[in-house]
């Protein structure tokens, strides 16, 4: 179901995502390391040539090539949903909800919002972005986030055994279903508890003390203390997942930070714990 989203892709389709990701890792690294701060904008070596050269100039044409095929990928799909008629149902899939998004075939159609109007489809250029935006943010977040996991996982891994075991009974080949997915509820704990240990933060520390800050400064929550508070979480150092399966006791769900909350909630956030839950339960079977 996940992949339903993408099953137009060519593999040149992936191998040209790859390469555009991988070469803005490399371009931000390129900055991180060998640019400075100077009066003269440009590289490290020659900051003297400024903005004659645009360092992004050699992956433009990637970018181009890798929206159009978007494109032709959210036309077709478009037009598949125009065909469909009003009483069948769409594939439950991220790129048809996207399209019907603000349209009568919108599961959650609303016609204004605080007295703005919502009467628009959104362009092929905003769903390019939001889909985008999904390989983007969701790439190195998780990544690094079953890196933690698999740290952890020899603590627990037995337990974790025996719920996979028992739910998908050693078969290697079948998929996993909606319904798998809802009885892993100890691979779930355990994405939760390593999210608690390792909340996310800065790569590097900033100077602020004896910094004037300015109105309308915007600070971040300190996630580190808040999961570790006494009052929320017993014997918060020790690793434990299991303190999210006792009824009635598992801890307040607004102090894990791991997705902030709120309007600004982090919009990915099933989709990542989805590839997290089933990266294990795959790893195992």
């Amino acid at each position: 179901m996940i992949l339903k989203s993408f099953e137009d892709f060519r593999i040149g389709d992936y191998l040209l995502l790859l390469s555009t990701i991988l070469t803005i890792y490399v371009a931000q690294y390129y900055y991180k390391y060998f640019t400075r701060v100077n009066p003269l904008p440009g590289p490290f070596p020659f900051p003297f040539i400024g903005n004659l050269i645009q360092f992004y100039w050699w992956f433009k044409g990637d970018f181009k090539v890798f929206y159009r095929r978007l494109d032709e990928i959210f036309k077709k799909r478009r037009q598949e949903i125009e065909n469909t008629s009003l009483n069948k149902p769409l594939p439950n899939d991220m790129l048809t909800s996207v399209i019907t998004a603000n349209t009568p075939r919108d599961v959650n159609y609303t016609k204004t919002v605080g007295g703005e109007a919502l009467d628009r489809p959104m362009t092929y250029s905003e769903i390019g972005g939001i889909i985008f935006d999904g390989f983007l943010g969701g790439s190195d977040t998780t990544a690094n986030a079953i890196s933690f996991i698999i740290y952890y996982i020899l603590h627990v891994i037995q337990k974790m055994i025996e719920e996979i075991n028992r739910i998908f009974q050693g078969d290697k080949i079948r998929p996993i279903t909606e319904n798998d997915f809802q009885k892993l509820k100890y691979c779930e704990v355990i994405v939760k508890e390593v999210s608690r240990i390792f909340p996310r933060c800065i790569e590097k520390s900033d100077e602020i003390t004896g910094y004037q800050w300015p109105a309308g400064t915007m600070f971040r929550i300190n996630a580190d203390v808040i999961h570790k508070n006494e009052d929320c979480c017993e014997d918060p150092d020790k690793f434990n997942p299991d303190r999210w399966m006792v009824e009635g006791l598992e801890p307040n769900k607004h102090s894990l930070l791991m997705f902030v909350g709120g309007l600004r909630i982090c919009p990915g956030r099933k989709l990542a714990m989805i590839e997290l839950i089933c990266l294990m339960a795959l790893h195992i079977i």
